[in-house]
C-alpha cells in the first residue's frame, strides 16, 4: 500500500507530464501560426495575415505563463524542438503558400477547440 508522499509524487508525475504535453501543443501551434502568417496568400491577405500574427503572439504569452508556472512548482519543461513535436498532438502546418482561408480558419478552429 502506497503512502501519501509516494501518492503525491505520482501525481506530480503526472502533472508533468499533462503540462508538458499542453507546452508541446501550445509550442507547435504557435509555429503553425506562424507558417500560415508567413504562406497566407489572397485576396483577404492583409485581413489574415494581421487576425494570425493576432493569435501567434496571444500563443506565445501562453507558452512562457505555462514554462513558468511548471519551473515554479518544481517540474521540468521539455524544451527542445524535438521533445516538443514528441509531445504534441497539434500537426504542423507545411510550408507552402496557401490561398484557402476557409480551410486555414478550419483547421485552426480546431486546433483552438483542442486546446
Amino acid at each position: 500500500m502506497s503512502n501519501f508522499r509516494d501518492t503525491w509524487k505520482e501525481g506530480g508525475k503526472i502533472w508533468k507530464k499533462k503540462l508538458n504535453a499542453y507546452l508541446s501543443d501550445l509550442v507547435v501551434f504557435y509555429h503553425k501560426l506562424q507558417s500560415y502568417y508567413w504562406y497566407i496568400a489572397g485576396h483577404t491577405f492583409l485581413e489574415t495575415h494581421g487576425k494570425l500574427e493576432e493569435y501567434y503572439n496571444m500563443i506565445n504569452a501562453q507558452i512562457d505563463d505555462v514554462a513558468e508556472v511548471m519551473l515554479m512548482n518544481g517540474y521540468h519543461p521539455v524544451a527542445t524542438l524535438e521533445e516538443f513535436k514528441n509531445n504534441s498532438s497539434i500537426k504542423e502546418a507545411k510550408g507552402e503558400f496557401n490561398t484557402d482561408v476557409k480551410a486555414v480558419y478550419t483547421e485552426l478552429c480546431n486546433d483552438f477547440h483542442y486546446l
